[in-house]
């Protein structure tokens, strides 16, 4: 495209445009460029003589805590009062230079490459000016107020309770903003506030209970309807102190537990005033013969004044023990969470002529179910020493509310899981034109022999849309983990590893990378595409000079099993006994050597290690000494 740096050393020294160019490099270089691509296209000649480019950064953070202890008033009372206030500005200093840069013209003298003559694009200009770019702040103003009570009653009844009044605010950017444009996701103009309590009874450290509630307030929903109660419970059974669990010698700590509650929240709405009208701009409409003008307005949302919190409802059952000595620990849950009254826009319940007044509502409602076990040993044997722990959730979710209207059934994502996908069931690859003209017609352009084949799952002999079908889901349904340390004296060995896993975790090979059309880059796939030859044994698509809307789109041709096993981090070290350092005035030292994400055991790991258009994943490996002295 041009040269960013000419060489001097190649110019006449009596050009004249070299004589009075303003911006020499390192001695050596003058910009180049031509009338196509000017200074503003060259990196170097910003880089070196484009300006300065300053950031300014301003912090301030003010924190002060007060306690007051009111034992004086009843034994256990005390109050604690936090406020905090923190800022942050931010902005660009920037002076900005003009540049010239010079298109060369080049000759061949004596073998060597030399420029002729000079052409100038642009001028040499330094105005000086300071301009304040990118302004930026965060403020941060916090306050809470607690009340405190802790008190033990004859060895037998203990009592607990706090009673918290909290306040925040979060702005960033520009404080005039108009609030109606605000969005959770941008944090702009965030505003909280919460009266909470919390009362707990143990008896003889056994029986325990909790009460906590939370009346939340919200400054995105109308009035009357932007304050709610998220009552919570939990009730404990300490059976291990129990006098008949004394003689169960194997058993050092069991303990049952149900927990429970509704939580409000508004995190999900993601913007303000979804409760109101709102109206935008509809074509221009004139008068007095086209002399005067205005700008129309229509409805593009209806008003919902009883739009509400979101509501989390959760229930928890859950059992912790410790055995043999205390080698062998174990949690287990069961639970199940409904997080119903998402807040959405239910346009498939309305007329579709209906759309511009239809309004959000509390509507769509998701439930998780699932268990989850942690198992832990530990035991020391003389100079060896064993650690291994392990873990496994399971998580199913399904969709039990969905603002959704089609056709057919298999296309309602109501009673799927929430991350549920639907794609097309591919077939195969079709083989000749007679197999084509034997099947049901194809929506989605012209196809030809190599191309992918689709089950009709409607029966109406068409290809399209509504021939997808649920296949899988890509959260994993089974999430587990694994640690292990070994130990004898000095030397320990650590592990680290996870997997993810379940009948319907599934990927799809997807992008420029598998899908080959037109007048892309070819990946190595190329050599496995279909053609008269290789009909029998190809593994992907026919190529094609155009774009495949057949081929490029989600179905079960491209899908692969995500499920994996990951060794997350291993490390080797070793520790020198302080007997064989204490000639040396040396204290500790050590040395390890380890590895971050050396294997992963996956059907498709090639795949899943594929990456492109970025940096690929690393392994990471390394050796180091740890010493004090």
């Amino acid at each position: 495209l041009f040269s960013p740096l000419l060489p001097i050393e190649l110019i006449d020294p009596d050009n004249e445009l070299l004589k009075s160019s303003r911006n020499i490099i390192d001695g050596k270089f003058i910009l180049g460029g031509n009338a196509s691509y000017p200074y503003t296209s060259n990196a170097f000649a910003l880089g070196y003589c484009g300006g300065s480019y300053e950031g300014v950064t301003r912090k301030y953070t003010f924190n002060n805590r007060i306690d007051f202890d009111l034992s004086n008033l009843t034994e256990g009372l005390s109050f604690h009062t936090n406020m905090n206030f923190d800022y942050t500005n931010w902005y660009v200093q920037t002076i900005y230079n003009s540049l010239s840069v010079y298109e060369p013209s080049w000759v061949m003298v004596e073998g060597q490459e030399k420029i002729i003559s000079l052409k100038q694009h642009g001028v040499d200009s330094k105005p000086g000016t300071q301009s304040i770019e990118s302004p930026y702040f965060k403020r941060r103003m916090g306050f809470y107020a607690q009340l405190d009570y802790k008190r033990l009653f004859n060895e037998r009844h203990y009592l607990y309770g706090n009673l918290i009044a909290y306040a925040n605010q979060y702005k960033f950017r520009n404080s005039s903003t108009n609030q109606s444009s605000f969005s959770e996701y941008e944090h702009q103009g965030v505003k909280q506030s919460h009266l909470g309590i919390q009362l707990g009874y143990t008896y003889e450290n056994k029986y325990l209970a909790d009460f906590s509630c939370i009346y939340a307030h919200s400054t995105k929903l109308a009035h009357r309807h932007n304050n709610a109660f998220s009552p919570t419970f939990g009730i404990a059974w300490l059976m291990s102190n129990e006098s008949f669990m004394k003689n169960i010698n194997f058993l050092n700590f069991l303990k049952i537990r149900l927990t429970g509650g509704i939580l409000k929240s508004d995190a999900s709405i993601t913007n303000y005033f979804l409760y109101e009208d709102l109206y935008s701009a509809s074509g221009t409409y004139y008068w007095n013969e086209g002399a005067s003008n205005n700008v129309g307005q229509i409805g593009s949302r209806g008003a919902n004044p009883n739009l509400g919190f979101e509501n989390r409802k959760e229930i928890n059952f859950g059992i912790d023990s410790k055995m043999f000595s205390n080698t062998l620990s174990l949690e287990a849950n069961l639970f199940y969470e409904n997080y119903g009254g998402q807040v959405v826009r239910t346009n498939t319940l309305w007329p579709g002529f209906y759309s511009g007044y239809v309004p959000y509502e509390n509507y769509e409602s998701d439930s998780y179910r699932g268990a989850e076990l942690g198992l832990r040993y530990n035991n020391t044997w003389g100079d060896f020493n064993f650690m291994i722990g392990a873990n496994l959730l399971y998580v199913k979710s399904n969709r039990e509310a969905v603002s959704e209207f089609y056709d057919y059934d298999y296309l309602y994502r109501k009673g799927h899981p929430r991350d549920g996908t639907w794609a097309l069931e591919a077939l195969g690859l079709f083989q000749n034109k007679e197999e084509i003209e034997a099947s049901p017609v194809q929506s989605y352009g012209i196809v030809r022999p190599g191309d992918i084949k689709y089950k009709d799952q409607n029966g109406d002999n068409i290809i399209d849309d509504n021939d997808q079908v649920y296949v899988g889901c890509w959260r994993p349904p089974f999430s587990t983990g694994l640690e292990i340390t070994i130990g004898y004296k000095g030397l320990s060995l650590y592990i680290l590893g996870n997997g993810m896993f379940g009948k319907d975790y599934k990927g799809f090979m997807e992008g420029n990378y598998y899908w080959l059309d037109g007048t892309k880059k070819y990946s190595e796939i190329a050599f496995d595409t279909w053609t008269k030859e290789t009909a029998g044994t190809a593994t992907f698509p026919a190529l094609s000079t155009a774009n495949n809307n057949n081929n490029d789109r989600r179905s079960t041709f491209w899908m692969y099993d995500k499920n994996f096993f990951q060794i997350r981090k291993i490390q080797l070290s070793y520790s020198i006994p302080s007997k064989l350092l204490s000639p040396l005035h040396v204290s500790s030292m050590s040395f390890f050597i380890d590895s971050s994400n050396p294997w992963q055991f996956a059907a498709a790991r090639k795949i899943m290690e594929l990456r492109t258009g970025g940096e690929p994943y690393y392994r990471n490996f390394s050796f180091g000494v740890r010493a004090s002295f």
